[in-house]
């Protein structure tokens, strides 16, 4: 099935999103729909409502910075009340080991949890005493990726049959790999030669597309619709600036693991290639997060 032609029924299978691995394809496309459908109603001028009466708070040990300003952006397009509480890490498990805790939690009537920590763990810590939870973390998370899906298909206008040039070893399965997957992507993953991917990674994913190998990434450049960057090893040719993007297709797209300030696998200069998406995505995760909250909470 593809998103193009999907149809959405309004619901999901789940009623916490911690891991892309608790959830179906079609519950992709339901939050794509809906975001896509927040964004044209509020390029119109319409209102959203629809969770007035809920509270939900946003975990996660930035005080101040984009975490906070997405959260409470998402909440504001939905009508919803934001709340905040700023810890993270082992503060997470501290908090939630008492007793007294999670039963004062329960009780102040909180609607959802959205964490967005530096521990990818907290999510799972969290949903294991209360629900509904939203796994946020900016790096590696459900919505991270799904935001990513959001930004490729208003690019490419389709996401099955794209071909992804992901600059990476993978050694660990990621949410971005999995949606990608999921949405029917083919992977070519490119590193150099002499390092050895996971191989239980490449075969989760072949069961749901094609995946290759290659060292080859000027060819690779050529060939992919998305271009896609999270790499450690840092070879010098593999790292990506402008003159890289010279080779890469006029009507391409280009991601990289947020955050991206600091990173040392691509130039800063690549945000002045219009192909560049980065920003995109990371505003998309607005619209990804109400969309979110608006299916698992909307009665």
């Amino acid at each position: 099935m593809k998103f193009e032609n999907y149809v959405p029924v309004n619901q999901l299978s789940f009623q916490s999103l911690v891991s892309l691995k608790d959830v179906y394809k079609e519950d992709i496309f339901e939050i794509l729909n809906k975001a896509t459908h927040l964004k044209v109603t509020e390029s119109v001028g319409e209102i959203d409502n629809s969770l007035k009466n809920t509270h939900v708070m946003l975990i996660t040990n930035q005080r101040l910075g984009m975490a906070q300003l997405t959260f409470r952006l998402a909440m504001d397009k939905v009508n919803g009340h934001a709340l905040t509480i700023p810890i993270g890490g082992s503060n997470i498990e501290s908090f939630l080991s008492s007793r007294e805790s999670v039963e004062t939690l329960s009780k102040l009537g909180i609607d959802a949890f959205v964490v967005e920590t530096s521990v990818e763990e907290d999510a799972k810590t969290l949903n294991q005493k209360m629900e509904p939870v939203i796994n946020a973390y900016s790096k590696d998370s459900p919505v991270s990726a799904i935001s990513d899906l959001l930004t490729i298909f208003e690019n490419q206008k389709r996401l099955s049959n794209l071909k992804v040039l992901y600059l990476t070893c993978p050694q660990k399965l990621t949410s971005q790999m999995l949606a990608m997957a999921m949405c029917g992507m083919e992977i070519n993953f490119v590193m150099p030669d002499g390092l050895e991917p996971n191989q239980n990674v490449i075969d989760y994913l072949e069961v749901l597309t094609p995946i290759t190998i290659t060292s080859n990434f000027e060819k690779a450049l050529k060939n992919c619709d998305v271009l896609y960057i999270d790499n450690d090893f840092l070879d010098e040719e593999y790292i990506v600036d402008s003159e890289t993007l010279t080779k890469l297709a006029p009507n391409a797209c280009v991601l990289h693991t947020r955050p991206f300030e600091g990173a040392q696998d691509a130039k800063v200069e690549i945000l002045d290639d219009p192909r560049c998406l980065i920003a995109n995505a990371g505003a998309n995760k607005v619209y990804v997060l109400a969309a979110l909250l608006k299916l698992i909470l909307e009665k």
